[in-house]
């Protein structure tokens, strides 16, 4: 950890004695993960708590009789800015950051000509107004903040608000408006020549689609960029090629393009689209740490930049940006395994005006935990095999270590956020480790599996999230062992509890298989469990579930030949 240097004035050393403790609220974030992982935020805390009371001492006049060091003004902007995030991010009651957000935008209109501050407290009121549930105006704030961004030339401020927006809209599940920002983004980046811009932009809509639209809809958008990916095709106005981009770029379009095979079924797809992702990790030789953990720039082009060409560039408000929210799309049910990635975000500590976007996308060593992870759903149907195992395990070691390294040029948050993104990673490695120790008969390692996704949910407060996950792994594991009363109970604990069709079914399956057997044998029950799934399994759901469902109609019509 780093430790405060000796600084000249009073106000300088509290500064950086401020900026000590929150370096430190960031790194013990990785410390606690070699101690003790269930602690993540409890030490972080109290650092924070720190960085506070020094920040507010900043703001204290000096005490009686002492010679005058007052704080220079542009200092104060900044320390009520640092203290609005602080309050809204850690703070016991947000209401406590308005005060230092207003008194931040009377400031940045007195010293602050670049603008720099005045955005950042424009979206810290925007934070401050979601944070109180006036989502409305959030979203208009954030709306209006976003344009004068751009009419005033400071692009990139303008496209670290469109990303703001866009997981703003995510969390509040207006996914269709957030698809509009996207589409608002490509649009302006192709206007201003900022082709990189454009490609980011159309990868982060290609991970969208994949979370919470159509596979159709994400193979066109992987159709339409597959010639620039694979072939280095130019494109744009300045044209660029493929190899012109930094490699988390190729990287995740070949895991786009994987996971969109898998949740389409086509496993064989999904396996020979793997071998890309892979050239491309071992290629990228990372010049530092902050770059392995995801970190890189995106270059813009200079003739959009202040002092270039005419001092406005007028982007129109209308399309996507004055759009009414519409109408929630349902998630994907593919979550389970592709809601383990994360979208690319970007951050700005800052947010100083710059000639490049800064964005972190995820790392080498999380990349590399997700290509393990997919290898081994790829060969996860075949029992006798034992490449998933260890795709499996080497995945768990990957996470492991990624859990040991992150930091670096991090925020707290965004070092918390890893954290728990390497944490849940892990937990969707267990619950395949539990699946194919079911389905090996190796029931001791899937118990093991189970009761350790267990105690990663209660460290990370995850456990609504993957209550069913862990349910349905325990019922199967109930029903291998015989304790078959035991095995309906959490069936049925799943199936009130599943989101979608594809769960219910599943569970309502392995509750036929029970009824089926001497122990439990219902045919009445499962003749209705069999006719409430009927037309699901025969039309909408995948090709797997109508052979399940073939197999047992014909068991409980005893007609054993034709079943096997």
């Amino acid at each position: 950890m780093c430790s405060p240097h000796a600084a000249e004035a009073p106000y300088e050393q509290l500064w950086v004695l401020c900026k000590y403790y929150l370096a430190c609220a960031r790194d013990v974030g990785v410390v606690q993960h070699k101690v003790a992982p269930g602690s993540l935020r409890h030490q972080s805390s109290d650092y924070i708590a720190a960085a506070i009371a020094v920040a507010l001492a900043l703001l204290e006049p000096p005490p009686t009789g002492q010679p005058s060091s007052s704080l220079p003004p542009y200092l104060e902007l900044r320390v009520r800015c640092l203290l609005a995030d602080m309050f809204l991010k850690h703070g016991a009651n947000p209401t406590d950051a308005e005060a230092h957000i207003q008194k931040a935008l009377l400031l940045a209109a007195q010293v602050d000509p670049s603008g720099t501050y005045k955005f950042r407290a424009m979206h810290l009121q925007a934070a401050f107004l979601e944070k109180m549930g006036n989502l409305a105006a959030a979203e208009k704030l954030q709306t209006a903040t976003i344009k004068e961004a751009f009419d005033t030339r400071l692009v990139s401020h303008g496209y670290y608000f469109i990303d703001q927006m866009i997981e703003f809209l995510i969390r509040h599940n207006n996914f269709r408006m957030a698809f509009n920002i996207i589409m608002y983004g490509i649009k302006v980046s192709e206007q201003l020549g900022n082709t990189a811009m454009r490609i980011y932009y159309l990868v982060l809509l290609t991970h969208h689609a994949l979370l919470f639209q159509t596979t159709a809809k994400t193979t066109k958008l992987l159709m339409d960029m597959k010639a620039f990916f694979t072939e280095n095709k130019p494109v744009g106005n300045p044209s660029i090629t493929a190899s012109d981009l930094a490699s988390p770029f190729r990287a995740h379009y070949f895991l786009l393009t994987t996971l969109n095979h898998l949740k389409a079924g086509h496993t064989k797809q999904a396996l020979d689209s793997l071998p890309a992702v892979q050239s491309v990790l071992e290629q990228w030789t990372p010049s530092s740490d902050d770059e392995a953990q995801g970190h890189f720039v995106i270059p813009l082009n200079p003739s959009t930049l202040p002092g270039a060409g005419s001092s406005t560039i007028s982007i129109s408000s209308g399309g996507p940006l004055s759009a009414n929210p519409s109408t929630n799309i349902s998630q994907s049910p593919f979550v389970h395994t592709v809601g383990a990635t994360r979208a690319p975000v970007r951050q700005s500590a800052d947010l100083a005006h710059t000639s490049h976007v800064a964005v972190k996308w995820l790392g080498k060593t999380q990349l590399y935990a997700i290509v393990y992870l997919l290898s081994a759903l790829c060969y996860q149907p075949d029992a006798v095999n034992a490449k998933c195992k260890a795709f499996l395990a080497e995945g768990l070691k990957c996470v492991q270590a990624g859990m040991d390294t992150t930091g670096g040029a991090d925020s707290v948050d965004a070092t918390l956020r890893t954290q728990q993104w390497l944490g849940r990673i892990r937990i969707h490695l267990l619950l395949h480790t539990a699946d194919f120790g079911l389905m090996r008969g190796e029931l001791d390692a899937a118990e093991r599996a189970i009761l350790e996704t267990i105690q990663w949910c209660e460290w990370l407060g995850t456990w609504d999230r993957f209550k069913v996950a862990v349910c349905l792994r325990w019922g199967m594991l109930c029903q291998q062992t015989g304790k078959l009363t035991e095995a309906l109970e959490y069936f049925e604990v799943c199936f009130q509890d599943a989101k979608t069709t594809e769960l219910k079914t599943l569970v309502q399956l392995h509750k036929v298989l029970v009824y089926l057997g001497q122990e439990h044998f219902d045919q009445p029950q499962v003749r209705d469990l069999m006719d409430a799934i009927r037309n699901d399994c025969e039309t909408t759901l995948p090709s797997g579930y109508r052979a399940a469902f073939k197999i047992l109609e014909s068991v409980m019509a005893t007609e054993f030949i034709k079943a096997k």
